[in-house]
């Protein structure tokens, strides 16, 4: 009955800890001395050498998270288990004392750093207090898991040359950059790699696209991927072709007056910096990547897809990136690689329903500037609560200056005493 009770505390343990699916990463098998766990039968019965080996032998498997250790130990004899640990050696971190005898431990070490190497040592002790076995372990918790999609790739332009489309971009500057997918698609700008065809893939910066038709329009997204295979927003553009005629464009249709929203909070944030379209000038930095930024409930559920498009007021450049909801569904951003000519962007922010139709707009204005100390200063405008500052700093004088004052008047008062007497 004890040994049903332990196999079902110890199925317990496990379903608690690992889910009721348990893969140990990690696994050693060694034996002790045969003299260690042996022990004279209480009917007289010697062990075979069979039972002996068996008897000798620990097996120990490790399993890790991003933050925990967990070490499950299985003797051929009851022990005692000491588990230490630490980033060092000196296993400075803890240890773990099993309060009771038996063949199989798991013990749970948390709390533990993302990524990080630890020492580990287990140690086992017989009933009587017989060190039985040292086993020293170097274990490293699991990454996190890298879940930033890189930034979209930058100064997209397609173009009809009379047969055929030539699509030209410039790829994110992002370490972690793998290649780059493009989808196209009859109807509207594909929202995934599923939503149209993929026409090209891989890590070149041009693409000539000749399965076309004259008098046709074309939606084309490019998604740019990295490593871990995290996908951005996606660049988009819209080529038409016209016989005898090259027309290439990334612009918009025209927006209804009605849909026209002064309300819509479309943020610009870079780093640290989140900067609201109504809060005034927004300046961004054009060596630094730029995230717009629409937040989730802002809009309806329902929505087909949301597209920015970004024109600079000098050279007349037209870029148009779609918003995807981010991991954590509280925003819907676009992350441009960088803005790398300087001077004000007019921009404009769409809302498409499922027909495709424009159900929300946005039209704004900002300023990308190269040098950091505007930026800097902008910074300080759009975020420290001047008028704030201002009052407490006039609460903070104006005692001091009447203490000043005072002092100075009971000084007076007995200087004048001091001379009558």
């Amino acid at each position: 009955m004890i040994n049903l009770f332990r196999t079902a505390l110890l199925v317990c343990v496990l379903l608690s800890i690992f889910g009721g699916q348990t893969v140990w990463a990690a696994s050693t098998s060694f034996k002790v001395s045969a003299t260690i766990f042996q022990q004279q039968p209480s009917d007289g019965y010697i062990s075979t050498p069979a039972d002996v080996v068996a008897q000798n032998t620990v097996t120990i498997n490790t399993q890790t998270t991003t933050n925990s250790i967990a070490v499950h130990v299985t003797t051929g004899a009851p022990i005692i288990l000491l588990v230490r640990w630490g980033r060092t050696p000196d296993y400075e971190l803890g240890n773990s004392v099993t309060t009771s005898s038996s063949m199989d431990h798991i013990v749970s070490i948390a709390e533990l750093l993302a990524g990080t190497r630890y020492y580990v040592q287990v140690v086992g002790y017989t009933s009587t207090g017989v060190q039985a076995f040292v086993k020293n372990l170097v274990v490293t918790t699991d990454s996190l898991q890298d879940v930033t999609p890189p930034g979209n790739v930058s100064d997209l332009v397609g173009t009809f040359t009379g047969k055929n489309i030539m699509l030209s971009w410039q790829n994110p500057t992002d370490s972690d950059f793998s290649y780059v997918r493009i989808v196209r698609n009859p109807n509207f700008y594909p929202v995934d790699e599923a939503d149209g065809m993929v026409v090209y893939e891989g890590s070149a910066k041009q693409f000539r696209d000749t399965d076309i038709a004259f008098d046709t329009q074309y939606y084309y997204t490019v998604f740019s991927y990295d490593q871990l295979g995290n996908r951005s927003s996606g660049a988009v553009a819209l080529v038409h072709t016209r016989t005898g005629q090259a027309v290439a464009t990334s612009t918009l249709s025209d927006i209804p007056p009605e849909a026209i929203s002064t309300t819509l909070p479309v943020a610009f944030m870079q780093g640290l910096l989140i900067q609201q379209i109504n809060d005034g000038t927004v300046r961004v930095l054009n060596s630094v990547p730029l995230t717009i930024s629409l937040p989730y409930e802002s809009v309806p559920q329902h929505l087909k897809s949301i597209v920015v498009t970004i024109q600079q007021e000098e050279s007349g450049k037209v870029y148009s990136f779609l918003l995807r909801a981010n991991t954590d569904k509280t925003a819907y951003e676009a992350t441009l690689s960088s803005l790398a000519e300087s001077g004000y962007y007019n921009f404009t922010l769409v809302v498409y329903d499922h027909a495709t139709q424009i159900s929300l707009a946005r039209t704004g204005r900002f300023l990308v500037v190269a040098d950091e100390r505007v930026l800097e200063n902008n910074f300080l405008a759009t975020t420290v609560p001047w008028r704030l500052v201002w009052y407490a700093l006039l609460l903070l004088v104006v005692p001091i200056f009447f203490i000043y004052m005072l002092k100075r008047r009971i000084e007076h008062i007995t200087e004048r005493r001091r001379i009558a007497r």
